[in-house]
């Protein structure tokens, strides 16, 4: 719950986030607070700043010819799925996302060539 509410504070005032190299180093350690009972609220505020600040990254010439985006998105949850499932050693959220990241971003690109640009590329030409 608290997540969903700091989410939707952050996306209200997220023009007034600063991004910073201070700010990140605090927040990286941070994570570390996140699954536990009395630290949880500073571990959220630690993960959703550094969402924010990746989300503000200047990504425009890796992302210039191709978005994982969407791949990323209907890829994420069913890789995190079957990591756990077949790796009880990634049932910690840190270790999952440290496997699943890198799975997904390939699974994305690989989506991206074999699908959607190939679609997007028919689109252009039928316009």
């Amino acid at each position: 719950m608290y997540s969903f509410f700091l989410g939707a504070l952050a996306f209200v005032f997220s023009d007034r986030v600063r991004v910073e190299k201070t700010f990140l180093l605090l927040a990286a350690p941070a994570l570390l607070f996140f699954n536990c009972k009395y630290t949880l609220i500073l571990g959220t505020l630690a993960a959703c700043y550094l969402a924010l600040c990746a989300g503000f990254m200047d990504l425009r010439g890796f992302m210039k010819k191709r978005d994982l985006s969407y791949g990323v998105y209907l890829c994420g949850f069913p890789v995190q799925q079957t990591l756990w499932e077949l790796f009880p050693a990634l049932r910690v959220w840190w270790a999952l996302d440290l496997a699943a990241v890198p799975i997904t971003l390939g699974v994305a690109a690989l989506s991206w060539v074999s699908w959607k640009k190939p679609a997007l590329d028919l689109k252009r030409k039928v316009h």
